[in-house]
Order: structure tokens, then sequence, then C-alpha cells
């Protein structure tokens, strides 16, 4: 299975912790933020991930690299701030199955199950290529 993480963002609430690096590899616990979100990723199916960059794409390569033989990681990097839905059309090439997209990469509620297999079954008998994965707002 494989998801598509947009970390494009410059991460200013987070700042000045984020103006040389992005939010994703910033530490937590002894880990990369993102980390986290791989490892429940792994735990939920996904085994290919595609992380559409944009701010320090160089420092999210160098910290999490291609993944693991469980896991590939791979990166599209967008010339320019193109949005939610642009970053996902930047990143079509490379998104060659049904695929999650998940959008500011948080810690809170991963523990959550992606989505029910029934929303995945009835998107897939609609044709539908992406599924969103989310989590209730508090």
């Amino acid at each position: 299975m494989q998801a598509l993480i947009l970390v494009g963002g410059e991460g200013t609430r987070l700042r000045p912790l984020t103006l040389k690096r992005p939010k994703p590899v910033l530490p937590l616990v002894g880990q990369p933020f993102i980390s986290y979100m791989l490892e429940w990723l792994r735990a939920h199916g996904v085994d290919d991930v595609v992380m559409a960059c944009g701010f320090e794409p160089d420092a999210l390569r160098e910290t999490i690299g291609s993944g693991d033989a469980e896991q590939r990681v791979s990166y599209v990097v967008e010339p320019d701030p193109r949005g939610t839905a642009g970053a996902i059309r930047f990143a079509e090439e490379h998104l060659h199955e049904r695929f999650f997209v998940l959008q500011k990469p948080e810690v809170r509620g991963l523990h959550t199950s992606l989505v029910p297999p029934p929303v995945v079954e009835a998107l897939a008998a609609r044709g539908s290529l992406g599924v969103p994965a989310a989590r209730p707002a508090d």
C-alpha cells in the first residue's frame, strides 16, 4: 500500500526551530518527528511512502533516507509552493496504486486505525485512487 505525505510547509508556527530545517526532522523524544508517522504507516501496511517536499528537502532526505526493506521512502520536490491539490498533482507520476494522503504530520491521533476497510472498498469500487486519512477534530 502507498501513502503520500505532504511535508512542503515551512513550519512557521514552530519558529525559530524551523528557520533552517523542516518540521518533520525536528527531534521529538530522540527521533525525527516524521519517524513516528512512518512507523504508524508501516503498522497499517503502508510499504511505499512518497514525501511531497518544498522547504529544505535535503534535510528531510538526509534524516530519513530511502527507507528500508519493509518500507520504501521516496521524495518529490516542488520547485515552488503549489498548495495541497497542486502537491498531489505534482507527485502523480510517483503514485502507482491506491494511496493515502496525509497532510500536516502530527503525533496526536496516530493510535487510531487508518481508514476503515469498508470505506476503502467503497472508494475502490467507484474507481477512486486517493483515500484521505483523517482524524476527528478537537
